[in-house]
């Protein structure tokens, strides 16, 4: 279950995901619009209010992926995500995974995704327009899960040919850090460190 608290001027994200609290922070202009759970996985996304589910142009994504941690790193989760995305970005996908900072001890990885154009069977009338989205993502190896936290933006005319760089990583996902990783049985205040 999710909740909010503000801390200082900040709005705070708090989550219990499987075997940890999840916080991070929110920006003020941004709500939740879908949390869902089942079979090991956990998803819960934020858009900025003005733009809905079926039409957004900026998502704020945290997913779980309970008992992954001692299957996968970071680094090698984001890299099958990037191969997996490339039969869906017909084939025109920019990917750049890199080691990131630690976050809370716990070893991370970031990427940098940018799919100019997507196949259009079964998605939104958007993508069906030839548009596409770039995302940048944070991974995260927890106690005994995985954590990604995702920014994705629609593509502008302007994006399509744009040079993308770990810069560019750090600006995009800088509005939601810090991120924060507690016991579950922790409280809130306890996990701001």
């Amino acid at each position: 279950m999710q909740n909010f608290a503000v801390a200082s001027d900040d709005v705070i994200s708090t989550t219990i995901i499987f075997g940890q609290r999840v916080n991070t922070k929110i920006p003020e202009n941004w709500y939740p619009v879908h949390e869902n759970a089942n079979a090991g996985t956990y998803i819960l996304e934020f858009i900025p209010k003005g733009q809905t589910l079926d039409n957004w142009k900026e998502m704020f994504t945290i997913q779980g992926f309970e008992g992954a941690a001692s299957k996968i790193s970071p680094k090698d989760f984001l890299a099958r995500l990037g191969n997996a995305l490339q039969t869906v970005c017909n084939d025109k996908l920019f990917l750049d995974v890199f080691d990131s900072t630690e976050v809370d001890s716990y070893q991370s990885s970031g990427a940098v995704v940018k799919c100019t154009s997507m196949k259009t069977e079964n998605l939104p009338e958007y993508f069906k327009n030839g548009g596409g989205e770039i995302d940048y993502f944070i991974a995260v190896e927890g106690k005994e899960d995985l954590y990604t936290f995702h920014y994705a933006k629609r593509l502008s005319d302007t994006d399509i040919d744009a040079q993308l760089t770990k810069d560019h990583w750090k600006k995009a996902i800088e509005p939601f850090m810090p991120i924060h990783l507690c016991s579950k049985e922790s409280k809130f205040n306890e996990c701001l460190k």
